[in-house]
């Protein structure tokens, strides 16, 4: 319902652009911005909504609002949550990539390497977790406490996937 008044509200603005400065800018306030549309997506991606979340990501860029590492999270939540089984780990890293490539977007951080390890840790793949905290470290990105507790979480995984004969 919200989603679709923020259509309208785009539309119209669309319509009404050339109709006067004063139309065009009580229009501008009433548009989505980043934080709506990101607020949106986090929504999505909670209810298990990740088509939704896809669509309001494509109507962002459409409207040439830009996007933020958060938009990109959110999208990685959705994503992940939506794979088949094994396929979690591997959805979040396309939207990662996506991320990387959009030049509204400022470059990768903390947040969102430590959103893209969690969705491999969470997707099954410790492996995939720790390649990605290598480039975190790589590209010069500190890690937070909250990256190593995930991390913990990867290494966890790695032990309950080792035969009992093999741990040490």
């Amino acid at each position: 319902e919200l989603y679709g008044a923020f259509k309208e509200d785009m539309r119209a603005y669309r319509r009404d652009v050339s109709s006067g400065e004063r139309a065009r800018r009580e229009l501008e306030n009433r548009l989505p911005d980043t934080v709506t549309y990101n607020t949106l997506i986090s929504a999505c991606a909670s209810s298990d909504a990740p088509a939704r979340a896809e669509e309001l990501h494509r109507d962002m860029v459409a409207a040439g609002v830009p996007r933020s590492g958060r938009t990109y999270v959110g999208l990685m939540t959705a994503a992940a949550r939506a794979a088949d089984p094994g396929e979690g780990a591997a959805a979040a890293a396309r939207v990662f990539a996506l991320a990387e490539a959009d030049e509204t977007t400022e470059p990768a951080n903390a947040f969102t390497y430590t959103a893209l390890i969690d969705a491999q840790v969470k997707g099954r793949d410790p492996d995939a977790a720790f390649a990605t905290f290598e480039r975190m470290k790589s590209a010069g990105v500190a890690p937070t406490v909250v990256t190593f507790g995930c991390l913990l979480n990867a290494c966890r995984a790695e032990f309950m996937n080792t035969p009992r004969a093999s741990r040490r």
